[in-house]
């Protein structure tokens, strides 16, 4: 996990590769997105937390990836305790 200087930094971070996830509050995600029209990520809700996930469609199983983030975080029975979440 890493930190940004503010939203648009995070955004930046996802397109260029340094960072492989953000994760952002929806207002403030979708201004990010509409200001600088930004279409080459792949998206998913995190609507327990009224959060949303955003994954660069290039890295490789991006959607793959975010189908495995929404089942872990949707399931009732799975609590956060770490940033990190094993793989099958």
């Amino acid at each position: 996990m890493t930190s940004v200087v503010d939203h648009e930094d995070g955004f930046d971070k996802l397109a260029s590769g340094d960072n492989e996830y953000l994760l952002v509050d929806k207002k403030i995600s979708q201004r990010v997105i509409d200001k600088y029209q930004i279409t080459n990520i792949e998206k998913s809700s995190l609507s327990k937390y009224n959060l949303y996930a955003k994954m660069s469609k290039a890295y490789p199983n991006a959607e793959k990836i975010m189908k495995k983030i929404d089942e872990f975080l949707l399931n009732s029975n799975n609590t956060i305790k770490s940033n990190n979440v094993d793989s099958d």
